[in-house]
């Protein structure tokens, strides 16, 4: 069974390339048409082959990556590869992606996105990461759990490091903000949370709930338990705190609303892996994540109430 499905796990990893080579060229093409001033051919096929080299990039993704989850061999021997941390990572993207569609359609146009809007966008972006690494990394056992140390026992030990790695970390970022300021760029992100101004309690209740609980742990366990985790394992340390702060940026990037925020994302990807390092348990990475992002919250509430 192990290498019929390991057989499948490849097969279905060139179909996922060759969605990925169909939709980058059809993009291509289409992009190159629309620039030229010259008569092109239709769109409509160039179109049709986008959506079908989307179509076999998705299927393929999913097989690649849910296929070792059916077998606890598989899932432990190909857990280290780098494509297999790159493979889960577009799937619970690709799957946020398909999930929020709908919401982003249906605010399309508007000047912003409700708080309660924005919070289920969140929310979905966090179970993303946490359904695919369940079923490839936890549930098949691909990696020790002690690697990730959550204990209660962690927690009686390494709660003062988290409250002042988290305190730390927020001063770290304000400061790096204010520095970029000075330069002509603008990492706030009040313009995507600018439903701040008119939410209710409630909906800023569950905002911070999820800013400030809910992510913090499925980020934790995603980016440092696993991510960070399988390249200090098999690719040493520095490439470990590398790809993982680069792999946290690009899920926090959006270049439509906030491009600056780059950086000081990575800057917190790079802390909160040390303090996981420096442990050996997730628990103080969890409590600075979730501290500065309730004093983030904290502070846009009262950014957006100075602009009003």
């Amino acid at each position: 069974m192990t290498d019929r499905l390991a057989r499948a796990t490849t097969a279905s990893g060139a179909v996922a390339l060759t969605g990925l080579g169909l939709l980058a060229v059809s993009a291509g093409l289409l992009w190159l048409r629309a620039e030229s001033l010259r008569p092109g051919p239709r769109s409509g096929p160039l179109a049709w082959s986008l959506l079908a080299g989307a179509g076999l990039f998705w299927v393929g993704l999913l097989g690649y990556v849910g296929l070792p989850g059916l077998c606890r061999d598989l899932a432990v021997r190909t857990v280290g590869r780098h494509r297999t941390v790159l493979a889960c990572l577009a799937l619970a993207l690709s799957l946020a992606f398909l999930l929020t569609l709908p919401l982003g359609l249906a605010a399309r146009g508007a000047a912003g996105l409700p708080l309660l809007t924005v919070t289920l966008v969140v929310l979905v972006n966090e179970g993303a990461l946490l359904l695919v690494l369940v079923w490839r990394v936890l549930r098949p056992g691909a990696l020790p759990c002690a690697q990730f140390g959550l204990s209660w026992a962690a927690l009686r030990t390494h709660w003062r490091l988290g409250v002042v790695g988290g305190l730390a970390l927020f001063l770290v970022t304000v400061l790096l903000a204010a520095l970029l300021r000075q330069v002509g760029l603008n990492p706030s992100q009040a313009r995507l949370f600018a439903g701040v101004r008119t939410a209710d309690p409630l909906a800023l209740g569950l905002f911070v709930l999820v800013s400030a609980g809910v992510a913090p742990l499925v980020e934790e366990l995603f980016f440092r338990g696993f991510v960070f985790g399988v390249y200090r394992r098999f690719y040493g340390r520095l490439k470990a705190y590398v790809f993982s702060a680069v792999y946290f940026a690009v899920v926090h990037y959006n270049p439509l609303v906030n491009p600056e925020v780059v950086l000081p994302v990575a800057v917190i990807g790079l802390a909160l892996a040390y303090l996981y390092e420096r442990s050996g348990s997730l628990v103080p990475a969890v409590i600075a994540h979730g501290l500065n992002n309730g004093l983030a919250a904290l502070a846009l509430v009262l950014e957006t109430a100075a602009t009003d």
